[in-house]
């Protein structure tokens, strides 16, 4: 990355959501108290991501390349982008056979970040009511917010219910508008070593099912 002088950029969309980046500033801003623990939920049904879509003809499908954690990968990334880098603690992947894939259709992990935060990340293929959750313990408040919905409820010291739409396309111009501003700036990629962490995480997961 140094000496080839390039800018090396991995795609974590969700990033730029409206309802993440208002989590991050509660974060940043010290609103929440120290930080106990957070859950992340992605659980959606594989089927009916896409139209005219045959999960058994694709990456899906792959016992290495495919499967939940891979797919659901920006969970991963939305711990680090709130607590900052961690560690794997444990792990559990799981192919039920209900799809009747090759890969993992449920993972359950738990990472340690340096800050002391604990991260539960929990990832299905299987839940035909689609739910993408956050829910964060500090000392001073307790969040939980739907990002799919744009829900967002504060309990505790201080309480607030918010609601933050989105559109999906938005959050990708913001993001080819960062990555262009680092190329024409010359500038590092601050999450580079973040980006590196979560996928060694993941390899070492897939590792572990050979």
């Amino acid at each position: 990355y140094y000496k080839i002088n390039k800018v090396i950029y991995v795609g974590f969309n969700l990033r730029f959501r409206k309802i993440v980046q208002f989590i991050k500033n509660e974060i940043d801003r010290n609103n929440l108290g120290k930080i106990y623990w957070a859950k992340f939920l992605m659980s959606s049904y594989l089927p009916n991501w896409r139209n005219n879509y045959n999960i058994h003809k694709s990456y899906t499908n792959s016992k290495i390349n495919g499967g939940v954690l891979l797919d659901s990968i920006h969970e991963l990334d939305l711990a680090e982008f709130f607590f900052g880098n961690s560690k794997l603690k444990s792990y559990y992947l799981d192919n039920l056979n209900i799809l009747k894939i090759k890969s993992d259709e449920y993972a359950n992990l738990t990472l340690k970040h340096n800050s002391g935060v604990i991260s539960n990340i929990q990832l299905d293929y299987l839940n035909k009511n689609i739910k993408r959750e956050i829910t964060i313990c500090g000392s001073k408040n307790y969040l939980e917010a739907d990002i799919i919905k744009g829900k967002l409820k504060i309990l505790g010291n201080k309480r607030i219910t918010k609601r933050l739409n989105y559109n999906r396309n938005d959050e990708y111009k913001s993001e080819l508008i960062n990555f262009y501003k680092l190329v024409v700036s010359n500038k590092k990629n601050p999450n580079l070593k973040s980006n590196l962490n979560i996928h060694s995480i993941a390899n070492q997961i897939k590792k572990g099912l050979k």
